[in-house]
């Protein structure tokens, strides 16, 4: 075993390797077994040439002989079990699963192969383990025995800003082939909040109204839009101040003309019902479908839907029968639909904010201590100066509206519940923004410059490709499988590096495949013995 200090292409560029020889026949092949980076000037250089010194000094020394990297036999000598000790244990699942998966976007044509491995190993590791750039160095070495230090992964990131739009398009192409190449008909859009562990403004980070109700942080503004399976579409990222109205036309002007979306209907939530948004869509010649605010329409329309719900006919959509009416609203079609199962909800839900308020009402009838809510504001009066009391009209009137729920659209053609199984599919977006804030813990950022910041984002948006890619194939075989449950399996794929410490000798011993590992392997198309045996390791120095 020995060290390698290759020169690389450009000025004062090495890589340093660990590597040992292997006889084939005739020839002798130089394997690789541990890659210490690339070293930028010879002081690097003499760092990293440290490095890779003292780890051959350990490869060497049998009491701390790492395994990986070493090719494998299936011979194994008789060994003692009281004399063998474990040395390593590897995470396998997530490269082995996901690893392909990640292949599949085709960003190797992007990147060096350095810069490739480099990208593929971050963003597994962020989806095992998300945390911050210097504990995912750590990570790597510790659970997948990669090594990529912290410096290493900010330079990558510095490196991914100017490919960010290549990048995304990548993503949005592999969507599609994952659609068997479709237009993707209908597109899921929605806006979010990213705050920052920080109180500095920037070009990027501004005070901003928060999503996460944090008071005082700036913040980013995160659009993203999939298509009706969830599939990433493509995302952008605005000022902290940007307004959520005004992110939908700048998007969807930028994704036609990169991604050459056409004749796709938009589903969004209310924040989108601006008349501006409205009509900027239609003289774009875009469908959409967006929530209608029924309670700030005028009062004639809103005497009539409430009217006519009684007498509405029982329509059946993809999840229950509901009841459906029209009307014309603007020259736009309005369409409400009374669901018996939100009409329970909203129920429930006033029941639950009244009870709270009457016990608030019982220790003090203070206006101001009700404040806080103002949910409870709605169903109150002011009796007596300072005095409040429930006003039982306004509780009365509110729940006539319970179960009713209503969206605007320029489709004139498609069936009214048609286009409420097409709304009711926001919560897939809704799914994916909480994928990325909590799973794969988007935000807070600790970053600081713009750049880092939009690599940030980029990494959680490959990551989160990957998992939605790979939990849609698992669920062909099992939907009970949730992601949660994705990531718990697939960490609990392992192989133990073992070392018979009277020889000298190195073998792995892979964990046996949980259930709901072996399912998703079968859904990858991979094989992975289900009573794994020892194998060998030939050292070859």
């Amino acid at each position: 075993m020995f060290v390698v200090k290759r020169k690389l292409p450009g000025k004062d560029r090495w890589c340093v390797l660990l590597c040992y020889s292997e006889r084939e026949g005739a020839k002798v092949h130089q394997r690789t077994v541990k890659y210490f980076g690339i070293a930028h000037g010879e002081d690097e250089l003499k760092i990293l040439l440290q490095k890779a010194k003292l780890e051959l000094k350990a490869q060497l020394q049998p009491s701390t002989t790492s395994a990986k990297a070493l090719p494998t036999t299936n011979s194994c000598q008789e060994t003692l079990l009281g004399e063998v000790t474990e040395v390593a244990r590897i995470t396998e699942g997530f490269h082995d699963v996901m690893g392909p998966c990640f292949d599949k976007l085709k960003l190797a044509s992007l990147l060096t192969s350095t810069r490739y491995q480099q990208l593929k190993d971050v963003v597994l590791a962020r989806i095992a383990q998300p945390t911050s750039k210097l504990h995912t160095s750590r990570l790597l070495h510790s659970v997948f025995q990669k090594e990529l230090s912290a410096d290493q992964i900010y330079r990558l990131m510095d490196t991914l800003v100017d490919l960010e739009d290549a990048i995304k398009l990548k993503v949005f192409k592999t969507t599609r082939q994952r659609l068997k190449d479709a237009p993707v008909d209908l597109l899921l859009f929605d806006v979010t909040t990213l705050y920052f562990e920080s109180q500095k403004n920037d070009e990027l980070r501004e005070n901003g109204y928060s999503k996460d109700h944090k008071i005082g942080e700036v913040q980013v503004v995160l659009a993203l839009a999939t298509s009706s399976d969830g599939s990433p579409v493509g995302y952008h990222l605005f000022p902290g101040n940007t307004a959520e109205v005004k992110t939908l036309l700048e998007c969807i002007k930028k994704w036609r003309e990169e991604f050459q979306i056409e004749n796709t209907i938009v589903v969004a939530d209310r924040a989108m019902l601006s008349e501006t948004n409205l009509s900027l869509m239609e003289s774009e010649k875009l469908t959409y479908i967006v929530a209608a605010k029924l309670r700030s329409i005028p009062n004639k329309l809103r005497e009539t839907i409430l009217a006519k719900n009684e007498a509405s006919n029982n329509e059946e959509t993809d999840q229950e029968y509901v009841r459906t009416q029209e009307h014309e609203h603007r020259s736009r079609r309005l369409v409400v639909s009374y669901s018996y199962s939100r009409a329970s909800k909203d129920r429930s839900d006033r029941e639950k904010l009244i009870r709270r308020l009457r016990n608030k009402l019982n220790t003090s009838d203070d206006p101001q201590s009700l404040i806080s809510n103002r949910g409870y504001l709605k169903y109150v009066d002011e009796a007596a100066k300072g005095k409040v009391v429930l006003n039982e009209d306004k509780i009365n009137e509110d729940a006539k509206w319970d179960g009713l729920h209503g969206v605007i659209t320029n489709d004139k053609t498609s069936k009214a519940v048609d286009l409420l199984d097409r709304y009711r599919r926001l919560w897939i977006i809704e799914e994916s923004f909480r994928i990325n804030k909590h799973t794969l813990a988007m935000r807070p950022i600790y970053h600081f410059s713009p750049k880092r910041v939009r690599a940030h984002i980029l990494i959680c948006y490959l990551a989160f490709a990957v998992t939605r890619y790979v939990h849609q194939d698992v669920n062909i075989f099992d939907k009970s499988i949730s992601i949660e449950m994705l990531r718990e399996a697939l960490a609990g794929v392992e192989v133990s590096v073992l070392k018979d410490e009277a020889r000298g000798q190195l073998f792995t011993l892979p964990a046996p495949l949980s259930k709901e590992a072996s399912l998703i392997y079968r859904a990858a198309g991979l094989t992975r013995s289900a009573a794994p045996r020892p194998r060998s390791l030939v050292a070859g120095v």
